[in-house]
């Protein structure tokens, strides 16, 4: 035997010297340099975009978001695929881009060009856009009990709160949730009494029940935003949209 392997067969104090040292070494980067993950989250190379348009039916989200966002996008070469969808209220668009292009750098340029987008109809929320990463959950937990659904949700809300907290926690998503709605039901005779239909009523909610933004005003501390907040979000707010102005400035409330 010659060489390293030699010496350290005659010396029997360095060689186990040098295996401490190793595992010591493997040791420490094991449980201090490199992450453990049972799950690894991990980026796709997609960029998303995606705009809601309250009340809209997936043709008109077609027609007024989706065809607006792919022409505005489709002149990005590093754009290898495009697909969308189009369902009630909300627009969706993925950009599938080539494989090795500066991701972060497209992003900026494809919110660019969907910012500079003028001709969205009205009621189009500002449309989002950020990369796709696909995340696994590592735990699941399931809620029941004999309360109400009402009770149950205030539950689970409040143990994904306590969740979030718990250091090392940084994503609890809750699914199985319906949201909560308001339901307005108006008789036949009572719409025959005052002349009306529900397209009335629909279109005196839909112009009552709204944020209307007003622009800025400038001054010597910065710049102040102006809204009209008039969106109705519960029982008591609908009760007080005005369906019907008589010219003696009398109204019949919802």
């Amino acid at each position: 035997m010659h060489g390293a392997i030699a010496w350290f067969a005659r010396n029997h104090v360095a060689a186990n010297l040098l295996m401490v040292a190793i595992v010591s070494a493997g040791l420490y980067s094991m449980f201090n340099r490199i992450p453990l993950e049972v799950f690894p989250s991990f980026e796709r190379d997609v960029i998303n975009i995606n705009a809601s348009y309250e009340g809209a039916a997936p043709n008109e989200v077609e027609e007024g978001v989706v065809r607006r966002i792919e022409e505005a996008i489709s002149s990005v070469p590093e754009i290898e695929h495009v697909s969308s969808t189009a369902s009630e209220g909300n627009a969706s668009v993925s950009a599938q881009i080539i494989e090795g292009t500066d991701k972060d750098k497209l992003l900026n340029e494809i919110k660019s060009l969907v910012d500079a987008i003028t001709d969205f109809p009205d009621d189009v929320n500002a449309p989002t856009v950020a990369t796709s990463t696909r995340v696994r959950e590592n735990i699941n937990v399931i809620f029941y009990g004999d309360v109400t659904e009402k009770e149950l949700n205030f539950e689970t809300l409040k143990v994904r709160s306590e969740l979030l907290r718990l250091p090392g926690v940084t994503q609890v998503s809750v699914s199985g949730l319906r949201p909560y709605e308001v339901g307005i039901e108006i008789p036949e005779n009572t719409l025959q009494q005052y002349g009306i239909s529900l397209t009335d009523v629909t279109q005196a909610i839909q112009s009552s029940s709204r944020d209307i933004p007003a622009g800025t005003l400038k001054t010597d501390a910065g710049e102040i935003r102006i809204r009209t907040l008039g969106k109705a979000s519960n029982a008591d707010d609908f009760l007080d949209i005005s369906i019907i102005s008589n010219e003696d400035g009398t109204q019949v409330l919802l």
